[in-house]
Order: structure tokens, then sequence, then C-alpha cells
């Protein structure tokens, strides 16, 4: 079959510091039958001096004598435009060779797709990437494409090749937007057919100053929104009510949002309003004013947590009340009602790759040797007829040496399997590498959805199972997991360490969280399964939650009292200890202890968790040695057998624990056998 011919056209003003990059991008392309117009728009610099230097029959150079602007110089080019296909690319970007042959191919094995696009990668200035863009919305019918970018706009010009009719057919780049104008052509063109997405990002797009989107940040209402509003005029007969308030909520949440941004705080309070007005998005737009405007920004600073500085003033600062279903600040309704039965044991591991714990966050880390060493636990889990959840991370997810071991014991049915998201090493790679950032809560949310998006499918792919529980790597998460997780089929949460206050790390305050089970999300559908801890001593208390025992310990654990050693000095006077239920750093004994505390105190529902990486001696602060290994094997036995045989519990995955509490009522089962479950 021929290829089609493509022109690559490259409209450019005053672009001599970057022509030539985006030029050679095009010329390396390894699908060959293609043109390259440079459309010099009226530049003051070399830029056409640097293309006419060219010596290639492949380029040609469209003068114009007058600046006619970036619309204006894409219509004159695909005038020129003797290809089949036109495929834009801008004058300070640059393609990866595979791009147009993909994106060609694509188009020539769907004739009814009237353009094809792929993602990108956008680079700072110091050569970072900082966001990947263009996928589409999960489930996104290729003939309804328009309707989506009404909406949200997920199509960038230096990703597009659309066929050169189609373009012609729909009418010229509308010269009368400063900005938005490849939005409304896309828009346009995907009316008249089927589009095609290259799930691949094949572009790379570069910060620049000057860019329009720049340039006119602060008046992109003035564009953006009468274009939109025109467009739902123009297809009312396509769209009913509420497909026209959820694009017009979006689209003024997200305008609104911009404007607030660059200051124009008027006008995008107005804007975020309207779409609350409409329901759309009504909390998150609440929190989002709450915390994004100026007065918000102050108070943050003055009473950001510094890990030094005031303590007293820290501790009497109170946070504005969380929404419903909040995941740091739950309300005792929250909880999950249970009736007596026997205790429940819900075993995890956080399957993850070998990296330093003490040492920087690298994304070269991502060696799985140890999982190779989980037989050693599992032959336990094994003889014991337990079953634990592996909670997987990215590394594991999409290499063998990690994920072959796993899956041959989840097709045996005796694990299961949830997502651990550890940032620095799972893509997309939008953010630099620092201690703040290796706590997932502290990314933009877009940020944590994709990369959870990606670790999500890379488990699908690889174990052939979709995940409905998730832990965030460094137990790094926040009230907006919420939503992220309810947008990706998720169910179940398993990152809060109750007790802990970890914002000297950049962490988060579990102060107020609760040490059971509870729901959480704007309709109380998601299940929080908090990691057991809990403290012992004279000047403990057993209330729940534990903010002052957790308050007392953090002020034991600042820098100073440390050097003092007060957190061992008060555990072994009896005065205060925090003991968390794994065999990682803590004794049988005091795991022992620790049970009967809870016991006592009302607890039905433990976890028992550990790092896979624990097993291979040398990887983490708890295993240096093969004597440290065996202990921590020793450990772990003793510790099942004392919780079933002892203390007469049962054990459960977390999906069954969940499924259980969505169905009947639980109901104990009687205490024959080594681990039984909850039956209906």
């Amino acid at each position: 079959m021929t290829t089609p011919l493509v022109t690559v056209l490259i409209p450019a003003f005053n672009a001599a510091a970057t022509i030539q990059r985006a030029v050679d991008s095009a010329l390396a392309q390894t699908c060959r039958n293609f043109e390259i117009i440079v459309v010099d728009d009226g530049s003051r610099d070399a830029t056409s001096e640097i293309v006419a230097a060219y010596q290639s029959d492949k380029i040609r150079l469209l003068r114009l004598a007058r600046n006619q602007g970036e619309s204006g110089a894409m219509n004159e080019g695909i005038a020129a435009a003797k290809g089949e296909l036109i495929a834009f690319l801008d004058a300070d970007d640059e393609w990866l060779p595979e791009k147009l042959g993909k994106q060609v191919e694509a188009l020539r094995n769907n004739p009814n797709a009237v353009m094809a696009t792929c993602g990108c990668r956008f680079i700072d200035t110091q050569g970072n990437v900082f966001r990947e863009f263009g996928m589409p919305p999960r489930g996104l019918q290729k003939t309804e494409v328009w309707r989506s970018l009404l909406a949200a706009s997920f199509i960038a010009k230096p990703c597009v090749v659309a066929r050169t009719l189609a373009l012609r057919g729909v009418g010229p780049f509308d010269t009368g937007l400063a900005i938005a104008a490849d939005q409304d052509m896309w828009i346009r063109l995907s009316m008249t057919g089927e589009v095609e997405f290259v799930h691949e990002y094949l572009t790379t797009v570069y910060d620049t100053a000057g860019s329009l989107t720049k340039v006119y940040a602060d008046k992109v209402d003035k564009y953006v929104l009468p274009m939109i509003r025109r467009h739902i005029e123009e297809q009312r007969q396509r769209l009913t009510s509420e497909q026209v308030s959820e694009v017009l909520g979006a689209r003024y949440t997200s305008v609104g949002r911009n404007l607030y941004l660059t200051g124009s705080l008027v006008r995008g309070t107005a804007l975020i309003l309207r779409a609350m007005a409409m329901g759309h998005h009504v909390r998150e737009n609440v929190w989002y004013l709450a915390a994004a405007s100026p007065p918000a920004k102050a108070i943050k600073k003055l009473v950001r947590y510094s890990g030094g500085g005031n303590a007293q003033a820290q501790e009497d600062y109170s946070p504005p009340a969380p929404p419903d279903g909040a995941l740091l600040r739950p309300d005792k309704q929250d909880l999950v009602a249970l009736p007596a039965g026997r205790p429940i044991l819900i075993i995890m591991v956080d399957a993850e790759a070998e990296f330093d714990w003490d040492g920087p966050f690298l994304r070269t880390l991502v060696s799985v040797r140890n999982l190779s060493q989980q037989a050693m636990a599992q032959d336990i889990f094994d003889r014991l007829d337990v079953r634990p959840t592996y909670l997987v991370d990215y590394a594991v997810a999409t290499q063998p040496e990690g994920y072959e071991p796993i899956r041959e014991l989840l097709q045996s049915g005796r694990c299961e399997i949830g997502t651990h998201l550890q940032p620095w090493e799972n893509p997309p790679f939008a953010e630099e590498l620092s201690v703040r950032t290796s706590f997932n809560h502290n990314l933009p949310a877009w940020l944590q959805r994709e990369k959870l998006l990606r670790l999500t499918d890379a488990i699908v792919e690889n174990f052939g199972v979709r995940p409905i529980s998730y832990r965030a790597g460094r137990y790094g998460v926040g009230d907006e997991i919420a939503w992220i997780l309810e947008s990706l089929g998720y169910q179940i949460d398993l990152s809060v360490l109750p007790g802990h206050d970890l914002r000297r790390r950049h962490g988060p305050d579990f102060r107020r969280a609760f040490n059971q089970p509870y729901w959480f999300g704007p309709d109380r559908k998601l299940l929080e399964i908090p990691l057991t801890t809990g403290f012992s001593g004279v000047l403990a208390g057993g209330a729940e939650p534990q903010v002052f025992n957790a308050s007392l310990y953090t002020a034991l654990s600042q820098p100073g009292a440390t050097r003092l050693h007060l957190p061992g000095v008060f555990a072994r006077l009896g005065l205060l200890e925090r003991i968390t239920l794994t065999p990682e750093g803590m004794s049988i004994q005091e795991l022992k202890r620790l049970t009967r505390l809870l016991l006592r105190r009302g607890q039905r529902v433990f976890t028992f968790n550990y790092h896979s990486s624990a097993l291979l001696p040398g990887f983490t602060p708890y295993v240096r040695s093969h004597a440290d290994l065996d202990r921590m094997i020793r450990t772990i036995e003793e510790y099942l057998h004392f919780f079933i045989e002892e203390v007469g519990g049962t054990t459960m995955t977390p999906t069954q624990f969940w499924a259980a509490l969505r169905s009947k009522p639980l109901v104990a089962v009687p205490a024959a056998g080594a681990a039984g479950s909850l039956v209906q």
C-alpha cells in the first residue's frame, strides 16, 4: 500500500534559536514520504536564512511579507500544502523519529478518521519533564471526541496529523482567536469524523517564556469561553441539557482556576462560583478556593510545619473543617460497624524494588531481585492457609523478575494483588526528584492519577486482574485520593498510618485518623483499612483518634529530643511506647503486647505488614544481615500462630473484608481450623 504524502507544516516567527531543532526532527522521521513547509510569519531574525541553508528538496520556505499571527500562518501553509495529510509542528518543538509513521499508519487503517494524535511531554528550561499531555479520557469513542473536547482540551497542535481535505472542508483556523484557535479547529474537525489516538508520547514540547498561552494567560476567558459557547449553540440538537451543564461546568472550573493562578482573582472566582452553581465538583471547588486564595496561602506560610519553631503555636492552629468523608480527619460516624465476633487479621506485603532508604530517590533503582525471596514467608502463609495481599509497585509490575513469582501465587489462589505507588519510579515523570515529591500527596492531583493509571494498567496487563486496593508509597496520601481512586475503579485505601505525624519529613499528619476501618470519600463508599499502630504506657490514652499520644510522641521525636534518646527512655520506663504491627524493627513480645492491648480496647480488625525488600538483607534498615532475616521470618511465623491459635482470630484479604461489609452483616466462623474466614 502506498504511503500518502504528508505535508509537515511549521509556522515560525522569530524562531532562529529553535527552528533547526524542529526541522531536523522532521527530517529524521522514519516515514520518508513527506514535504516540509516552513511558514516564516514576518520574522525579524535569521529564521528564513537558517531554513534556506538546508540543502534538501523536501523543504519549502514560505515567507510572509507581514506577520499574520500563528493562525494566519497555518492557513497560508494549508493552502500551499501538496500532501494528502498535514502534520503540525511548532518551531520550538520536536518529534520522536517514529511519530509520523505511527500516525500515518493509524489513518491508513481507518478511512473514517479525519485526524490522528498522540501524547506529548512538556520540558522546562532546565530540561526536565514537568507534564505529560495528550491522552484521551478512558473509554472515549472515536466518534464522540468532539463532545469531550468541548469540556476539556487534551489534544496538542504539534501532535496532530489531519487529512488535508477535511481541514480545508471545515474552514481555516480562526484568526480572531489569539489563543485556543487550535482547540477550536480540533472540535470542528472531530465533528466530521473519527479521531485516532496513538497512545504514546511522541512529541516534545518546550516551555518558552513568549508562548501565546503565557502571553494571553490572563485573557483566556475572553477567547476560550465564547468559542465553546458558540459550539454549544451550534450543536444544541446533539447535546442534552445535562451534557451542556457538564461542559460549561468543566470549562468554568478550568478557566477560572487558570485565571486564579495568574492573579485574576475576581474573574477566576466568579467562574469557579458559576461552575459550583451548576453543580460541578462543588466540594473540590470550595476547597480549591479556600486553599489557593491569598489569605489561605498566607496562613499556610505562618503555620507550615517545619519540625522546629513554636510547637505550641502549631498545636493551637486548628485547620479548617474537612469535607464530609475526609480521609485524614474522619468522623466517628464513618467508622465501620462490626458485630461481635472473632478478631480479623489482614496480611499485606509492600512488593517493591530495592532502593537505598537512606540515600537519594533515583529512578534508576528498580531492581526487583527480592521477589524471588518471598517464598520464605509464603511457605508460612501456605502452611497456615493464609492469603497475603501483595501491593505491587511499578518496578515489580513491569519486570518479569518481579511479577512472575507473584503471578504464579495469584494463579494458584494463594494471594491477592493490590497497588503500591512509589512516585519516584512510577511514570509519568513530571516532577523533580526530592524528599518532598517522594510523598505522592505533594504532587498535583492530575499527576497522582496519571501515575496510578499507569501502574493499574501494568498490573492488568501482566497479572490479568484489576486491583481495587491501593497503598501510597511512604504513606503519602491526602484527601484528594478519594476522587482519584473512584475515577479508576478502586474501592479500598491502605495508606493511613494512625498515630504518626510525618509533616517534618513533608509527609501527612495522621494524628486524627482512626486505628480501625472507616468509610471515606464524598459518598463514603471507599473503605480505609489503616495500618495497625498503638501506644502503650502510663501516659498513653486509649481514646480514638490518638491525637494526644501522637502529639506527645512527635514532641519526643524532635531532633533535639532524639539526641537524648527520649523515645527509648520513655519506652523503657513504661511511660509511652509506639508499636506498629510489623515484623520490621518490632519484637514478637511487642507485637503480642500491642495486640492484647488493642483487643482490650475493643479493636477487632488488625493489619500485619512488611516490605518485600526486607527479605533481601542489606536493603532496609530492619534486615542488615542473614541473622536479622532469620529473626524476621521467625517473628512472622510466631505471630501468625499467636493470632490464629491463642487469640482465636481469622484472616482475610482486603477485598474479602470489603465484599463482606458491602453485602450482608458479618457472622463469625467457629474457631476450628487454622485460618478461617468471615461468612455471610
